[in-house]
């Protein structure tokens, strides 16, 4: 259950509105009719299921990342947007074009060099940062660089759980994380801007 809230709450950051209730509606055998909000929250599950699964034969990789994002945004409205793909174009958040944009992230030709930077921090056993701390820098790293077209938010949000199951700080994910960020959601969001 704890999986499913995370879901609701991660996926109700980027205004996607489906509760508990609907999700375990869509689980119980009605998803005919259900709103693309559900199906994105429902993906959500199945993504970080299928993380956690991978995690156990697979360290935390760049290919595993890509898998995710495929998984999260398969058969929804993002399932245009290149699923497990990085992107090819420039993407900004807010405004309408980079020029008058809150935050634009590289530029796309720097996405596989940005990651594979990200993924060496990852995997820098000499690196003495408390696993915490890791964890929230590996986020706002990820958010900086903002690699796929869609969907970057949820994953980012789905890698701090990742890290810390990796790290065995967690077995299985037990933290609403998003509930934090929820409550918090202007100064995660201008404080992810200022990195």
């Amino acid at each position: 259950m704890y999986v499913k809230k995370e879901a609701v709450l991660s996926s109700q950051i980027e205004d996607t509105q489906a509760s508990l209730a609907d999700l375990l509606e869509y689980e119980g055998d009605s998803r005919e009719g259900s709103s693309d909000d559900v199906k994105e929250v429902s993906n959500y599950v199945a993504a970080m299921d299928y993380g956690l699964e991978r995690l156990k034969e697979l360290p935390l990789s760049l290919r595993l990342i890509k898998e995710i994002h495929a998984k999260l945004l398969q058969g929804t409205r993002g399932g245009q947007k290149s699923p497990g793909e990085f992107r090819r174009t420039q993407n900004w958040i807010g405004g309408t074009m980079p020029s008058n944009a809150r935050f634009v992230p590289p530029p796309a030709q720097e996405v596989l060099s940005c990651m594979g930077n990200l993924e060496k921090f990852l995997h820098n056993e000499k690196n003495t940062i408390p696993i915490l701390i890791k964890a929230g820098l590996a986020h706002a790293q990820f958010e900086t660089i903002h690699p796929f077209l869609d969907g970057n938010g949820r994953v980012g949000r789905l890698l701090i759980t990742f890290i810390l199951c990796h790290e065995q700080v967690i077995e299985k994910p037990l933290l609403y994380l998003s509930l934090y960020f929820m409550q918090f959601c202007d100064e995660y969001y201008e404080r992810l801007t200022q990195l």
